[in-house]
Parts: structure tokens; C-alpha cells; sequence
């Protein structure tokens, strides 16, 4: 809470510390308080092309306020388009592909997993038996083991495609309304 007197704030904590020598309760109603002069302490609301920024509690139109809002810059927007890209390039990257109803994870781990098994079996042939790192056993030769490589390969291959194509855009925008026109939750492979 604020204690608010002639629109500056004079005090800031709960009712019982603001009125040290009363029988406030822990929690006493917004409306009685305020007959006290005391408001709770609002954020001001940010809209698609602002930033809140926390300042010191302040009276305005008769709301106390602990955030200041304003526009943000072009280049502000693009690093946060920027880290949401990263962020959904990495969950692309991690989500893995289905293979004939099988389950292959593709982040870094297995990728090498898979291409040691396939490099394996093309040196000495035969088949293998393993698990996937989604949990599934699979018996692979040469030839399967091959194919899941390439698909894999393919997969990744796509993910930054992708990724590459949606920072061109983000790039291309000299607006904030080119910008907000980039949707980087589109044409992830799947």
C-alpha cells in the first residue's frame, strides 16, 4: 500500500506499519483504506511495442504506479524477436521425427549416437540391435540405419532453413510493423 497525501506518496508498506499505533488488521478492505489515503501499488499495463520499466511508486490520475511503460525501440524488438527464434529453434531441434512409428530424438547426443551406429554397420555390416533415445528397441542394418541418418540430417537440415529464413525477415523489417508481421512460430518441419 501507498499512503497518498495532496498526490505524493508519503509512505509505502501495509496498513498496520503505515498506522503503527492502530488496530489495523493483516488485511483490511481496498475501499477502507483508501479512506485512509492509502491505495495498493499497481503495474501500469504493456502493450505489443512497449517495455515496463520498475521506478519508484508514483501517483498518476489518481493510481499509484511502480512501473514506468514506454515504446520500445526497433532494435529492442528485434533482439526480443531474436531470443524467441533461439528459443524455438532449440525446441525444434530437441523435439525429434517419428520413423515407421518409431521414435528418434534429435538433439546433439543423438545425432552422433545415430551417426556412430550407421558408420558402424557400413564398416562391418550385419545388423544391430539398440534403443532409440526414445525408448524403443530396434534392430537396424546398414540400410535402416542409414535412412534414419539422412532423415535425421534432413530434419535438422530444415530446422535451420527455417531458422535462417525467419532471421532474414526479422533482419528485412525496418518497422515495428514489419516486425510484428514475423511469425517465428511458422514453418518449423515436423
Amino acid at each position: 500500500m501507498a499512503q497518498v497525501v495532496d498526490d505524493e506518496i508519503i509512505g509505502i508498506g501495509s496498513m498496520t506499519s503505515l498506522f503503527p499505533r492502530t488496530s489495523f488488521t493483516a488485511y483490511i478492505s481496498e475501499e477502507k483504506a483508501a479512506t485512509f489515503g492509502c491505495f495498493p501499488i499497481d503495474k501500469k499495463a504493456v502493450g505489443t511495442n512497449q517495455i515496463s520499466v520498475s521506478t519508484a511508486p508514483y501517483v498518476q490520475d489518481g493510481i499509484v504506479y511502480s512501473n514506468q511503460v514506454r515504446n520500445t525501440t526497433l532494435g529492442e524488438r528485434k533482439a526480443a524477436f531474436i531470443g524467441k527464434l533461439r528459443n524455438y529453434t532449440n525446441h525444434a531441434i530437441n523435439r525429434g521425427i517419428t520413423i515407421n512409428g518409431v521414435e528418434y530424438k534429435t538433439d546433439l547426443r543423438s545425432q552422433q549416437e545415430i551417426n556412430q551406429l550407421a558408420n558402424m554397420l557400413d564398416r562391418r555390416g550385419g545388423t544391430q540391435k539398440f534403443v532409440t533415445r526414445g525408448g524403443s528397441v530396434v534392430t537396424g542394418d546398414v540400410t535402416s540405419a542409414a535412412a534414419i541418418r539422412d532423415a535425421v540430417e534432413a530434419y535438422i537440415s530444415a530446422v535451420y532453413a527455417n531458422e535462417a529464413a525467419l532471421q532474414e525477415q526479422i533482419d528485412a523489417a525496418t518497422t515495428l510493423t514489419a516486425l510484428n508481421k514475423v511469425d517465428v512460430t511458422s514453418g518449423w518441419p515436423t
